[in-house]
C-alpha cells in the first residue's frame, strides 16, 4: 500500500519505524538496560530483589558442592551429605 502526506507519496519501505528505551521519569537510568535492532526493543530491568538473591546463592552453592563432588572422584549415583550454617554477620 501506500499514503499520501502533504502531497507526497510514500509506499512501502519508504519509512521505518524505530523502536527506542528512555527510562520513565524519577527512575535510575541504571536500573534498566535496552537494546534493539531498530525492529524489536528489548528492556531488562537490572534490579535485584530477594527472590533473585535466593535464586542466586542457591545457584552458587549448587556449583560449588558440584565442584567439590567432581574433585573427590564422586559419580553423580553417589550419596552425598550436605550441612551448612550461616554467619549472622553475612545475612
Amino acid at each position: 500500500g501506500q499514503i499520501t502526506v502533504e502531497g507526497h507519496v510514500l509506499g512501502e519501505g519508504d519509512l521505518k519505524v524505530v523502536r527506542t528505551f528512555r527510562a520513565p521519569p524519577g527512575a535510575n537510568p541504571d536500573d534498566f538496560d535496552a537494546d534493539g535492532d531498530g525492529e524489536l526493543l528489548v528492556i531488562l530491568d537490572l534490579r535485584l530483589d530477594e527472590e533473585l538473591m535466593q535464586a542466586g546463592t542457591a545457584r552458587e552453592v549448587v556449583n560449588r558442592v558440584q565442584k567439590l563432588r567432581k574433585k573427590a572422584g564422586l559419580e553423580p549415583s553417589d550419596k552425598v551429605e550436605f550441612y551448612y550454617g550461616l554467619d549472622d554477620k553475612n545475612v
